[in-house]
């Protein structure tokens, strides 16, 4: 397992895919590149397109993550991305008075199972008190990282 911090971009793809029966179809996916900009985003994805050898698209949408950090598994067989909240718990040492901030973090994993694990695994060695808030699966389809 590896985290990487970065600004994401979660970029929508609209193009003719063929069905299983032969029928073209349009369909929109959705994918994350790893960027500075929304225009470094764009390019990146519309290179990304080419090499999924997607001829014709449509750009439908362009969006920075509400997350910065990605959890990356090593398992051949985890291939989903799910979004993980977590909300972490502090003490304000003056007011004594207890602090709550929520973070969102993409994590991929096989099922909502293994993606709880691998937060716990990741969060393991931290002492900072947190509560899994949502679990989520998601419709993304891939990450393109730098």
């Amino acid at each position: 397992m590896r985290i990487k911090n970065a600004t994401w971009y979660e970029c929508k793809l609209r193009y003719s895919k063929t069905t299983e029966t032969g029928d073209t179809k349009k369909t929109t996916d959705i994918y994350v590149v790893d960027a500075l900009s929304f225009t470094e985003a764009e390019s990146l994805i519309i290179n990304a397109a080419k090499d999924l050898l997607i001829e014709e698209f449509e750009l439908k949408g362009l969006n920075e993550a509400q997350y910065k950090e990605i959890l990356f598994s090593d398992k051949e067989k985890d291939d989903t991305w799910f979004k993980v909240k977590l909300c972490f718990t502090s003490y304000d040492e003056v007011s004594g008075k207890e602090k709550k901030s929520l973070l969102l973090y993409l994590v991929q994993a096989k099922n909502i199972k293994n993606a709880m694990y691998n937060v716990e695994e990741m969060m393991k060695s931290s002492m900072i008190e947190y509560n899994i808030q949502s679990i989520t699966q998601t419709n993304i389809k891939d990450v393109f990282q730098k």
